[in-house]
């Protein structure tokens, strides 16, 4: 933030709250490090997405690797979870049965099911199939295929094509 020259006193409000929010919920030792970086992708999911979008655009603008880092952090596994079925499934349809499995491999329970629940019990079973019969996997080719996939669905939420309970605006 100390990077940005001009910033919307509303935003700067918001952030205060959830800074202030933050401090309240945890008890921090003086000799405890904390990660800005995280931090900052933590408030900033709190926010309404063009507030979000407009300081990490700011931040980028200063430093690429900064905000390429924090837009990063601010697209989860929890997101994912939370994304809605219709646009999982849009992505999942453009996948080989394969490289879910590689997404898949060695994930939560819940994120594995929130993508398998999005797919056929015929596809379900060979992307199982293939997960089963690539074993082990490099961790290098499962964190390829994962970085892709994330890429893509954040590219989807950014473009508003994607939805994502809990982040920004409400539906009914």
């Amino acid at each position: 933030l100390a990077k940005l020259k001009e910033i919307n006193p509303e935003l700067l409000k918001r952030v205060d709250a959830a800074m202030e929010e933050k401090n309240k919920n945890i008890m921090v030792k003086k000799t405890d490090a904390i990660d800005g970086r995280s931090v900052l992708a933590g408030i900033l999911k709190r926010m309404d997405g063009q507030d979000e979008e407009s300081v990490i655009r700011r931040i980028s603008e200063t430093d690429p690797e900064l905000g390429a880092d924090i837009r990063q952090r601010l697209f989860t596994y929890e997101d994912i979870v939370n994304a809605d079925d219709k646009s999982l499934q849009e992505k999942l349809r453009t996948m080989e049965d394969v490289q879910i499995a590689f997404v898949i491999a060695g994930k939560t329970p819940e994120f594995r099911e929130k993508l398998l629940s999005n797919v056929s019990s015929n596809r379900r079973a060979s992307i199982l199939d293939e997960e089963e019969r690539h074993k082990p996997m490099l961790k290098t080719d499962v964190e390829k295929e994962t970085s892709l996939f994330f890429s893509a669905l954040r590219r989807a939420w950014e473009d508003g094509t994607l939805i994502i309970k809990g982040r920004g605006e409400e539906y009914v």
